[in-house]
């Protein structure tokens, strides 16, 4: 089983357990094929962001290994924005390790959950799956 498969396969049979006999989860994930698909990059957020009366800019790093079973690293770090403009940054390091859609599928099969739609596209950032528990 590959690194992150039996956490992923847990945390959806977790869900499905909390599920009435028929019931809907619905899962939203990254598209991790697009996005190992652009290697190891840097995204900076177009637009400054504002919460209350916070204003920041977020910048991702992504580092991609060249294979899939590899721990894949993301560098998350928001540059806060004082009244002044002087700039406070602060953010931290996720390990993540990434899945096919197919993987998803198979482990919310495992899960005991049956996939009714999604929406993966290979050129979309995100996709959504619904799946019911069996009746």
């Amino acid at each position: 089983m590959r690194p992150g498969a039996a956490a992923r396969r847990a945390a959806l049979a977790g869900m499905a357990h909390v599920l009435a006999p028929g019931g809907l989860l619905a899962v939203t994930s990254r598209n991790w094929e697009l996005l190992r698909a652009s290697g190891t990059h840097v995204r900076i957020d177009p637009r400054v962001k504002t919460r209350g009366d916070r204003r920041g800019l977020v910048v991702q790093a992504w580092t991609v290994p060249d294979a899939w079973d590899d721990a894949h690293l993301q560098d998350v770090r928001v540059a806060l924005l004082d009244h002044d403009d002087e700039v406070t940054p602060i953010g931290e390091r996720l390990t993540v390790w990434p899945f096919r859609q197919e993987e998803l599928r198979a482990d919310a099969a495992a899960a005991g959950l049956v996939v009714e739609s999604s929406t993966y596209a290979p050129d979309a950032g995100r996709y959504l799956v619904t799946a019911r528990t069996r009746t």
